[in-house]
């Protein structure tokens, strides 16, 4: 053009800017820049917008130093000059900078532009941080006259969510599934309801279900096992007791882990076991299905309590409740037998048992072999060892530990046999159990007992075996 004496016009200078922002051409961008000057034409906003975006593909010092000639030249930056400046840090994960920036607008009385403001939040949830998010959402929305699509507060939530920052999930929710009408996923679904557990909002975990069930969701055990702890943790045991029959309505089984939050408060807790009773007891006055683990707790608790004899009674009153007693039941029940040496109760129980037609589970075993070892008489703990292995299961640690600590204790030399055969199930003889061989019964050392309350092995140097 110049060779043909035809002098460019900013309209000329702005399309080659232009197509050197969007090919990302950085020299020409510049070169085009100062050629622009050195006609006389003063370079506008919207051909510095242009250079920053061919020097996209640059490192941030070509960046700094035109935003410094904008500065010197006198041209102000406005909402798109630092949505492009701010996306440009966002994309290198340099959100403390970007956040500057947009402290920056603000002090300045400019409101970002709505992919802006999104693009931050974005970030800032994608770093972890919810309740930075959460402050610039709304934030934005309060001062600028566009709203924020809902994908942008559905990221707000489920950072919220992964962090368990409960009031931003309870806020985000209520933005998100209340006021826009939005569905989430089953897996945001699963990360609030876990949210709502820890906090103790049974009524974010209902609605969490009530959505679910819109969206025809296959019931499985992680979708209940949250709203009972919400429950539980609000203080709501009634409720917490009826989501098990829900769950029984459904086909869903509960696990150990279901009722772990109400064993912790029933009976040692805040919740008694005489208002544990009456909640179960209510229930089944109103007309509500009452599940087996329902039950299996408040038998729980009475053996926690060592009342063996109200343990037994509510485990007769199970036909009451159109209840059929579990193995679980029979196991919690054999617990206390064996905190109170009770041999004669635990006999009674496998009877019962067999009579069901009930199987019994490794837990049965390690129980009743205990219970057979806390009497003078022990040849049964040996029988039901042949029994459980004849069943295709194979004796714990636990069992071992128990039967030669009894026989080095009485002088019996069977402790021999069952040290081969502990290591030839592939178990290592632990520095304690060799200990206490060692000494004949008079240095206990540690030892793996059962706490046959929770079902669960622990390590007590202290502790006394269970005869």
């Amino acid at each position: 053009m110049k060779a043909e004496g035809v002098v460019p016009d900013k309209t000329t200078y702005h399309h080659i800017l232009s197509q050197c922002g969007h090919h990302a051409a950085a020299a020409e961008a510049w070169a085009v820049l100062e050629d622009m000057v050195a006609m006389g034409i003063f370079p506008d906003r919207d051909a510095f917008h242009n250079v920053i975006r061919a020097l996209y593909s640059r490192e941030m010092r070509g960046t700094w130093q035109l935003l410094q000639l904008m500065h010197e030249a006198g041209v102000p930056p406005d909402a798109k000059t630092f949505d492009l400046v701010m996306n440009r840090l966002l994309e290198s994960e340099n959100i403390e900078l970007a956040l500057t920036y947009m402290a920056l607008m603000s002090t300045r009385g400019i409101t970002p532009l709505i992919h802006t403001a999104a693009a931050v939040i974005r970030s800032a949830a994608e770093h972890g941080l919810p309740r930075l998010a959460l402050d610039i959402a709304y934030g934005f929305e309060k001062a600028a006259v566009r709203r924020l699509e809902g994908e942008t507060w559905m990221d707000c939530l489920i950072a919220s969510a992964e962090a368990s920052y409960a009031e931003g999930v309870v806020a985000a929710w209520q933005k998100c599934v209340e006021e826009l009408g939005m569905l989430p996923d089953e897996g945001c679904c699963i990360l609030v309801l876990n949210t709502a557990a820890r906090a103790g909002n049974p009524k974010l975990a209902l609605d969490v279900i009530r959505v679910l069930q819109s969206q025809n969701v296959t019931w499985e055990e992680h979708h209940f096992a949250p709203l009972i702890e919400a429950f539980n943790k609000a203080g709501e045991l009634k409720q917490a007791l009826e989501v098990l029959g829900t769950m029984q309505k459904y086909g869903v089984v509960p696990n150990a882990g279901t009722t772990q939050a109400i064993l912790h408060t029933v009976g040692i807790g805040k919740i008694t076991l005489d208002s544990a009773w009456h909640a179960v007891d209510e229930l089944h006055r109103e007309g509500k299905i009452i599940d087996v683990s329902a039950m299996n707790i408040v038998v729980r608790a009475a053996v926690r309590a060592s009342d063996l004899q109200r343990a037994f009674g509510i485990y007769k009153t199970f036909s009451d409740f159109n209840v059929v007693p579990n193995v679980d039941t029979f196991n919690i029940l054999l617990s206390g037998c064996v905190r109170l040496a009770h041999r004669e109760l635990g006999d009674k129980l496998m009877a019962e048992m067999r009579e069901a037609g009930m199987k019994a589970d490794a837990t049965t075993y390690k129980r009743v072999i205990a219970l057979c070892l806390t009497q003078p008489t022990y040849e049964d703990a040996f029988f039901y060892l042949e029994e459980m292995k004849s069943e295709g299961i194979t004796p714990p640690r636990t069992v071992y530990d128990l039967l030669i600590r009894k026989c080095v204790s009485t002088g019996d030399p069977r402790y021999q046999l069952a040290v081969d055969e502990l290591l030839s199930q592939g178990y290592q003889m632990t520095p304690g159990l060799q200990t206490f061989i060692d000494s004949g019964g008079q240095q206990q050392g540690a030892s793996e007992e059962e706490d046959f309350d929770a079902g669960v092995v622990f390590i007590d140097s202290t502790a006394s075996l269970p005869w």
